[in-house]
């Protein structure tokens, strides 16, 4: 669902079968998603570590408007090669995303989707970085940005 939520959502497939803590996700990342629909539809993409590779460890991509930037991030799983690379820092389960459009201000990191997930962020305004935690593998979140 984290893939999908800063585009256009489709669900297909067998809904019928989820079970009631899947169908429960679904219908949180559809709120999440039509919370933000407005700004994504008239956004600007970013990725905060550049355009990914292949073997990425580490994947973002960001959607920018005036009040907010949301980014979905992406920590891969095994044979996504190493747990390094741009803004992995020496953490293998965190990275640090360059925001530069918000350097210099207050903002609040907020982890949009999943709710219920392990997820964290932290802003960071001398940097303009934000610091995003995902300690499973694979694994994926959508978040927040928003200038005080």
């Amino acid at each position: 669902m984290a893939s999908a939520m800063l585009g256009r959502v489709h669900l297909s497939g067998h809904l019928d079968r989820m079970s009631p803590g899947q169908r429960a996700l679904v219908a949180d990342a559809i709120r999440v998603y039509k919370e933000i629909r407005p700004a994504i539809a008239r956004s600007v993409p970013f990725w905060p570590l550049g355009l990914p590779r292949w073997e990425d460890a580490w994947i973002a991509l960001g959607a920018r408007v005036a009040e907010a930037s949301y980014l979905t991030v992406w920590h891969r799983g095994p044979g996504s090669g190493t747990d390094g690379g741009p803004g992995t820092g020496r953490d293998p389960d965190r990275v640090t995303l360059p925001v530069p459009a918000l350097r210099g201000q207050p903002a609040t990191a907020r982890i949009l989707f999943p709710g219920t997930g392990d997820a964290s962020a932290s802003w960071d305004p001398a940097s303009g970085a934000v610091t995003v935690g995902l300690p499973r593998r694979p694994s994926a979140c959508v978040l927040s940005l928003s200038a005080r």
